[in-house]
């Protein structure tokens, strides 16, 4: 299996989320697990899936998250 790692960007794109709110969320243990390589945070497009699955009835902070297909 091809585990695609997303920067901030590609995962703000993603969950249509701001990029900063991203890295501020990795930076203090919330939302989807992230790695630090070098100076960006990662994420696992699985792990990012898990997550999203396990949030109660679509939500994340708030707001409805729709999953798009790659």
């Amino acid at each position: 299996m091809n585990d695609l790692l997303m920067n901030s960007q590609e995962l703000a794109v993603y969950l249509r989320m701001n990029p900063a709110s991203l890295r501020a969320w990795a930076r203090d243990g919330h939302g989807p697990p992230s790695r630090l390589m070098g100076r960006e945070y990662r994420w696992r497009e699985s792990e990012v899936r898990a997550w999203l699955e396990s949030l109660p009835a679509g939500q994340m902070s708030g707001r409805r998250v729709e999953m798009r297909s790659r």
